[in-house]
């Protein structure tokens, strides 16, 4: 299953991306058809890859016990932090259902990064919404020492 640059453009990040771009994105990319239930990235292996997701669904967790951190679609990306830092992967993806994702190597997705501004754009954007949201699930929804200070705090302003 291929997706057209339409699709991309319109259900994720890339929407304000000309067809152009979008085109020469996924161009450097190949496309790989995964089935469910397939652990595509492993938390702690090195980072060759930066994926665009062209159709289903796969989970992100992280951890002994993989806590799911987030669930992505078709027209979202995975994998660009590790590359951006430099580091091992920082947790696992897994389709939930089949799935085909376009990779792009470490090395194009980095000229990428140097070579088109409107896409190196809205990758901080995306990088950053990444982070906040991770930030907050982590800081207010599982944890139990925050939750109990929050209870403290409303219970004495009560």
């Amino acid at each position: 299953m291929t997706a057209s640059y339409e699709y991309i453009e319109v259900k994720s990040f890339f929407y304000d991306l000309n067809k152009d771009d979008i085109q020469s994105i996924l161009a450097l990319g190949t496309q790989v058809n995964y089935k469910a239930d397939t652990k595509i990235v492993s938390e702690g292996e090195s980072a060759e890859y930066f994926y665009i997701i062209s159709s289903g669904r796969v989970e992100i967790s992280q951890g002994f016990n993989q806590s799911r951190l987030a669930i992505l679609f078709e027209g979202d990306i995975f994998g660009e932090m590790a590359i951006l830092n430099n580091s091992d992967r920082t947790a696992s993806v897994t389709t939930l259902e089949p799935t085909s994702c376009y990779l792009v190597p470490k090395d194009r997705f980095l000229n990428l990064i140097q070579t088109n501004l409107r896409f190196t754009y809205f990758l901080i954007e995306r990088v950053s919404a990444r982070l906040y949201h991770t930030t907050n699930k982590v800081l207010w929804d599982e944890s139990p020492l925050i939750k109990d200070i929050l209870e403290k705090l409303q219970l004495a302003s009560n």
